[in-house]
């Protein structure tokens, strides 16, 4: 009997359903875990950047522009000097939109009495005040130190609203805390701000010949010459 040469060839070729059925047992083997992994696009595929161009920007607009043209005062923590209106109406703020106020911020800062004023907060180690930091309701149009004192604090008299829906309140508000140098000597205590701007030391007393209070500055920013920083005879 000889070998039938085609044989290989015919295995090779075979169509029967037997074979059929070995080659589709070979092709249903499942893949291993991490070349599924491999199938699945990375972070920075285009899914994640569809989903970030669907962020809602149309909101992110709305947002920025009521904050640039919202209505809204803004006092300077230097000076006590309010932007963006005049002392005769205090009002002038609240029909004004905020990128305005931003403005008027902007040139406030270099203006001469805001640069006395910082100078003078410097120098002296006085802490600037800001007695809205903690009370900010809509449309606030006056803060004005008054003479009332109590255990470190300063009542403001707070004002805000317009036309009908005005209302004020009173709020005490942190005094800060400066030394300095009178005629050589050294005091400290509690500084009080006045509506005009200047500021007097509430002296803490050590003997019956000490001032209780001292003149500081007046409202030009312009020092007692009889004061002086420390460090500086």
């Amino acid at each position: 009997m000889g070998v039938d040469a085609a044989a290989p060839y015919r295995h090779a070729a075979d169509h029967t359903p037997v074979a059929q059925t070995a080659h589709a047992g070979r092709e249903q083997v499942p893949a291993l875990p991490h070349t599924e992994l491999r199938r699945h696009p990375c972070p920075s595929s285009p899914h994640i950047c569809s989903a970030w161009r669907r962020c809602p920007w149309g909101g992110v607009a709305v947002w920025l522009l009521y904050r640039l043209f919202r209505r809204e005062a803004w006092l300077c923590p230097y000076c006590l000097a309010w932007t963006a209106h005049t002392k005769e109406k205090p009002d002038t703020a609240l029909y004004l939109p905020a990128i305005l106020t931003w403005a008027s911020v902007l040139v406030h800062g270099r203006t001469a009495r805001h640069r006395a004023w910082r100078r003078v907060h410097e120098e002296y180690d006085i802490r600037p005040a800001d007695p809205t930091w903690n009370f900010r309701p809509n449309h606030l149009t006056r803060a004005v130190p008054t003479d009332e004192l109590d255990d470190g604090e300063q009542t403001y008299l707070f004002e805000w609203g317009f036309g009908s829906e005005r209302d004020s309140s009173k709020e005490p508000v942190e005094m800060p805390y400066a030394d300095c140098l009178f005629d050589g000597k050294r005091v400290e205590g509690d500084v009080i701000r006045h509506e005009d701007g200047s500021m007097e030391l509430l002296t803490v007393r050590h003997s019956t010949e000490d001032p209780r209070r001292i003149p500081l500055f007046d409202r030009n920013a312009e020092p007692n010459p009889h004061i002086r920083p420390i460090g500086k005879e």
